[in-house]
């Protein structure tokens, strides 16, 4: 929710990658959070891996569409369409 408009102007600035690469690290640190937790794992934990994951998760999202914006000239081309059709689908396939 907060991730993405904030990627996308820093990733305006500085560029796609560096923005994708620390946002899929923090999603790997949040996994990695995860997956070593178990039943006796306190929430606190539970919920820094869940929130480093998000942050991730969108930060890398804001950036792939900055990105797919900066490959097509920012003209509503071929490329972000799909984009954009794909990522639609995607966020209506997770809501119930």
């Amino acid at each position: 929710m907060f991730g993405p408009p904030l990627t996308g102007r820093v990733t305006s600035r500085i560029g796609p990658r560096p923005v994708m690469v620390f946002g899929q690290a923090t999603a790997a640190v949040g996994t990695l959070v995860l997956a070593f937790g178990g039943h006796t794992t306190p929430y606190g934990a539970l919920v820094v891996g869940l929130f480093l994951l998000g942050v991730g998760f969108g930060g890398a999202g804001g950036s792939i569409g900055k990105a797919v914006q900066i490959v097509d000239g920012g003209a509503g081309g071929e490329v972000e369409q799909l984009f954009l059709f794909v990522d639609h689908g995607a966020s209506m396939s997770t809501r119930h």
